[in-house]
């Protein structure tokens, strides 16, 4: 049985999960949350709806200090697939931010790859 570790944040739309899930001590895998957050993303919501809950979570974490999953998401093959504006926004958000500096390079470099395939 999976025991949510929730936390909300207000959003114009009501609640919005900010904090992972966990797997309860029954012998079951942790879940990988990075990819149950991707995932989510990948719904039927308007991309201007999934962008502004993408930004949310990523601020949540950031405030919380939580450098592991800031990392974990800067990371993760799926920024490849995000709109140019929302990876600078990401950048612009997580610039000096310590020990997320690797992730931080690679999420920069993605932003160049897909400007120059822009130009």
């Amino acid at each position: 049985m999976i025991k949510p570790s929730v936390k909300f944040a207000e959003a114009s739309s009501g609640p919005v999960l900010v904090e992972n899930l966990r797997a309860a001590t029954t012998g079951i895998e942790k879940i990988d949350f990075i990819r149950v957050f991707f995932g989510y993303f990948s719904g039927g919501d308007s991309l201007k709806e999934k962008n502004k809950q993408l930004i949310l979570f990523l601020q949540e974490c950031i405030s919380q200090n939580n450098i592991t999953l800031v990392n974990r998401i800067l990371t993760d093959k799926a920024v490849e697939d995000l709109h140019l504006s929302l990876l600078k926004s990401i950048l612009i958000m997580t610039s000096g931010i310590p020990d997320v500096e690797g992730a931080y390079n690679n999420l920069e470099e993605v932003y160049r790859k897909k400007i120059n395939i822009h130009l």
